[in-house]
Parts: C-alpha cells; structure tokens; sequence
C-alpha cells in the first residue's frame, strides 16, 4: 500500500476528502436535507489507485422509488463517461479498485430527508501501489533450498477490478539442479480454495479434461511441473492431493477466478474470508523421499 494510516478529512457542505494510506468512511451521521449531496474524494499520488469496499449497511426504508442514489466515479470529477456504477437506496456490494490515483463517490437524497440513520454503511480504503498489484498476483522463486518450507499464497480476489470477469496469479518455484520441490496444501485451503460450482469435473485432469474443468467452473487451479508437459489442473480442493512432489526443479502454479458474474461467484467471495491457494514448499534432493 501506499503511504501510512490516514484518516479522511472532514470539510464544510458534506464533503470528505483522503489523500494516503488507508482508513475507513461512513454515511452521513448527521441530518440531510432532501436534494441535498454527499461527496466523497480520494487522490493518490502518480502509480496509484484506490481500493473500497463495504461492510455493514443498512437502509430503513427500501423500495423501488431511488430515494438515495450512491454513484461512484473513476476519476475525481463527476464525468458520464468515468461513471462506475450507479446504486440505488444501498452501497454496493462487490469492492471496487480505480484505474488511476482518483475516485469519487457521490451520495444524493432525491426525495427523502436522511436523518443520520435512515442510510447507514461503513467502508474500507486504501491507495494501492501499481507495483504491489502486479507483484501479488505474480511472482518467482528462484535456487533457494527453502529450509524450512516456505509458504505461498495466490488470492487473486482482492484484483478483481470492478466490472472484471477474470483474474489470474501465477507463482514460478525454481529449485536448484538435481533437487525437486515438495508441496504440501494447507488445510485450511481446502475450505475456501475453489468456489463450488456445479458441473466441475472430478479431477486432477489433463489436456481436454482440463479444457473442460476450465469451461465448466469459476476457479481452477493449474500445475505445471517443468516445461514440454501438459498441466495437471482443479477444480475443486477435494481432489487436491496432501502433498505433491514434482518431477523436475521447477514448478508453475497458475490460480485463475474467470467467467466471474454479479450471481453465485461474487456472492460466494463476499462470503469467504480467503479464495485462493495456500500451501508450503521445500526443495529436497532428487534421490530424498517425500
């Protein structure tokens, strides 16, 4: 992340403003008035972007009359063609990650006076360095004899980018000559490791079985054990073995989220403290057992 915590600013007319770090927002907590607006400005500093999302909401009175529309803008200026998404008597529910250093979040209460209770959310922010984006989802190890086993994780979730179907992480293990590397997948993955989603194979799968895992489920995960080799891939963490030992010193972990909707795969995120992939390595010569 970017710079250190740092509260948001509180300016006259309903307006908040945050510049660094991360910290939190809330509604209004005080009256407004009918027709009246909220705003909500984050800049950032050249290479980063804001990610937000909410928590707890609640909203009194909810029906089909937009008695609150919450817009939310990528850029700092309330322009058609930068308008994210629009939301009506409540937050959204999926986070949100800027393309730039700038996000504006803009409340109105069309036809209704809010008396600080009526619309109630909280929300997490935090200005993201480009670099830690593309360093956390993708990354490489290289001729470490990883003593005592080392652990990786690849949770692509927090990439997901606000109208973004897909998203991939890859990891490379690389072990020295004449060594192969162990892995062992923690426990605590195969309770959130791929999203369940009917249809999905019963694996591991190879070639046109993996095509077809691919196809027919929200997660998968692939590994490839050195190069010329067809990937072993799943779709579900049952089939994940306790502990894998590769055939040659390098090994390719690649966890893709795809095919993604605003149904059961995002509702099943929000649900789930960690989707991804978790588990420890060790490099071990190539005469030792497991």
């Amino acid at each position: 992340s970017v710079g250190t915590q740092d509260a948001p600013e509180v300016l006259p007319n309903c307006l908040w403003e945050a510049h660094q770090g991360a910290g939190e927002i809330q509604s209004p907590r005080h009256w407004v008035g009918r027709g009246s607006t909220c705003r909500w400005v984050w800049r950032g500093r050249l290479g980063s972007r804001v990610w937000l999302e909410f928590g707890h909401e609640s909203v009194v009175q909810r029906d089909q009359h937009c008695r609150t529309r919450l817009l939310l803008y990528d850029g700092e200026q309330p322009r058609q063609d930068a308008l994210m998404a629009t939301y009506c008597d409540a937050p959204p529910t999926t986070p949100l990650l800027s393309t730039g250093p700038n996000l504006l979040m803009v409340l109105y209460s069309e036809d209704v006076s809010l008396n600080g209770q009526d619309y109630m959310f909280n929300a997490s922010y935090s200005f993201i360095s480009n670099l830690d984006l593309e360093s956390s989802c993708g990354r490489t190890f290289v001729g470490a004899h990883f003593t005592p086993p080392a652990s990786i994780t690849l949770a692509p979730a927090a990439l997901l980018i606000f109208g973004n179907s897909s998203v991939e992480c890859t990891i490379r293990l690389t072990a020295g000559v004449g060594e192969r590397l162990v892995l062992w997948w923690e426990d605590s993955a195969a309770q959130s490791l791929l999203l369940p989603v009917n249809g999905c194979p019963q694996g591991p799968h190879l070639n046109e079985g993996c095509t077809e895992a691919a196809r027919n489920s929200t997660a998968l995960l692939q590994v490839l054990d050195g190069t010329g080799t067809p990937p072993l891939c799943y779709c579900s963490a049952e089939d994940l073995p306790k502990t894998w030992v590769s055939d040659t010193p390098t090994v390719v972990l690649s966890f893709r989220l795809h095919n993604l909707s605003e149904t059961l795969s995002r509702k099943a995120l929000q649900q789930s403290p960690f989707v991804g992939v978790n588990a420890k390595y060790r490099a071990v010569r190539t005469n030792c057992g497991q």
